[in-house]
């Protein structure tokens, strides 16, 4: 019995249908500042302006890293003929040291394009995150 009444107490209210014959009003629409219109500007700029600047932001880093590889590399180190490797050592692990760093950078990068805000724990289950929950 005492959850039948408790349900008749909790009984749904309309409120969607006028009261005593009153119309339904909405609040009109305030006019916007010039701060509310500078706003709007900005995000519909920068909204088109993004990929032009993730664009260029590519470009320069893939300009940089050509000219590590075809200035800086063969200034400083020079491959020496009919030395082998063992003449060679610097040249070689300053190489595979350097494509490392580029590999990490440019993958970096594209993360950082590609990653959602707010989205940290893409690709790792919540469940297994435990220690953030305690």
């Amino acid at each position: 019995m005492a959850s039948s009444a408790s349900t008749a107490a909790f009984a749904a209210v309309p409120t969607s249908d006028p009261a005593d014959n009153q119309p339904i009003t909405t609040k009109p629409r305030r006019k916007l500042t010039l701060s509310d219109k500078i706003e709007i500007l900005i995000d519909r700029t920068s909204s088109k302006l993004g990929p032009i600047l993730i664009t260029i932001a590519f470009l320069l880093l893939s300009l940089t890293i050509s000219c590590y590889f075809t200035v800086y590399i063969p200034f400083h180190y020079q491959w020496n003929e009919g030395e082998g490797f063992q003449g060679n050592t610097g040249y070689i692990v300053t190489m595979v040291w350097s494509l490392y760093l580029v590999w990490g950078i440019v993958a970096n990068y594209y993360y950082a394009v590609t990653t959602s805000p707010g989205s940290v724990l893409d690709g790792l289950a919540a469940e297994n995150v435990r220690y953030l929950n305690a």
